[in-house]
């Protein structure tokens, strides 16, 4: 891949890094890295993407996905779902709804809201809920369903070689702290500083995200930070560093105790990072989102090399007739492609640039704008 972005290694680094601070051995190896928003680039769609392809969503009139909260892949399915309306939608890569499921027979929601989220484990996916843990095979039938679940704030268990990490959110209850951050087997490696304040909502993604079948990487929130695991424990530390006028430092902790406080702070400083995660394995790249309010986005790092390239900022062109082909918000990976979604109401913009540029457009572009649903895009980096 031709490479425009820059990124510069660092001797030092400064104490005064925004991150819930974490507790772990000084003994880990670090790598500090410096990256410099501003300076990353991205480069265009035929320079950058193979494969790419715009895939409707096929469905009936009152099996319309609202909105996207969060996706899974299965084989070859992709299924989605809608937090708004608490439904999920199996589709598969032809576009064709495979199956939508509303209600789970044996369970009774109180309203549209007790889905609290969709997950996976080996080839099944998950719905969790109010005292529900309910667990069904790719084309959605149920294989095994507890009414008696109790939600924990801790991650399944991800296996790296012989051996098991877990993570935990931050906070496990109101005003309780995890007394873990991160698990290897039965030893607690990484713990919360309950120093902090940090209390913020944002960038909450707490994940331990597989690479290789002896690797994996851990990402926490507000942090700046990211951890290499092995089979037999953290293998290093990667410190991202960023400019000063875009770094958080602990003298602002304070307004990081309630989601009010932090929301006003980043609303007035919005080239402020609260935090870099949400790890996306992809070949050779892990691929990232740098959370601002002004400046956010998905890099993907490649690393072999420590390049990155910034996958916001590929401009579409005539290649894709002008189409977007990325959303901030939802993007996930099957090994081999990239996948993500654009919505009706971008073609009109796509019909203008071709329109300024001299272009013709496609007629199958063109009724995607009539689609009820977001268009699911799939490609691959070259």
């Amino acid at each position: 891949m031709r490479i425009i972005s820059l990124i510069f290694l660092l001797a030092i680094c400064s104490n005064n890094i925004f991150a819930q601070r974490l507790l772990y051995s000084s003994d880990i190896p670090v790598q500090k890295l410096r990256i410099i928003p501003e300076q990353l680039r991205g480069g265009t769609v035929s320079e950058q993407l193979s494969d790419l392809e715009y895939i409707p969503l096929n469905s009936g009139k009152k099996d319309v996905i609202s909105s996207i909260s969060n996706v899974e892949i299965i084989e070859d399915r992709i299924i989605f779902f809608d937090y708004q309306n608490g439904g999920v939608f199996i589709f598969d890569f032809k576009g064709n709804l495979i199956k939508r499921l509303k209600e789970i027979d044996g369970y009774k929601r109180k309203n549209d809201w007790h889905y609290y989220s969709l997950g996976k484990e080996g080839n099944r996916f998950i719905i969790i809920g109010e005292s529900l843990k309910a667990q069904f095979d790719k084309n959605g039938e149920l294989i095994e369903l507890d009414k008696s679940y109790k939600y924990q704030k801790t991650s399944p268990k991800t296996k790296v070689g012989s051996s098991y990490y877990q993570s935990s959110q931050l906070f496990i209850a109101k005003d309780t702290i995890a007394d873990y951050a991160l698990k290897f087997q039965d030893s607690v490696l990484i713990k919360y500083d309950t120093r902090d304040s940090i209390k913020s909502s944002y960038n909450s993604y707490v994940s331990v995200v597989k690479v290789s079948e002896d690797k994996a990487y851990a990402v926490f929130p507000n942090t700046y930070q990211l951890f290499e695991l092995g089979q037999e424990g953290i293998i290093n530390r990667t410190q991202f560093i960023f400019p000063l006028k875009n770094t958080i430092d602990t003298s602002e902790y304070v307004h990081f105790e309630d989601s009010r406080k932090s929301y006003d702070f980043l609303t007035k400083n919005r080239s402020k990072i609260y935090g870099v995660g949400r790890p996306i394995p992809y070949k050779q790249y892990l691929i990232l989102y740098i959370s601002s309010f002004g400046t956010s986005g998905w890099v993907a790092m490649n690393l072999e090399t420590n390049e990155i390239i910034n996958l916001t900022k590929i401009l579409p062109d005539k290649s894709n007739d002008y189409m977007e082909f990325l959303n901030y918000n939802f993007l996930i990976s099957d090994g081999e492609y990239l996948y993500s979604c654009i919505y009706p109401n971008s073609i009109q913009s796509a019909k203008d640039k071709s329109r300024q540029e001299s272009h013709e457009i496609r007629k199958s572009y063109q009724e995607f704008a009539k689609s009820p649903n977001p268009i699911l895009v799939r490609f691959k980096l070259k």
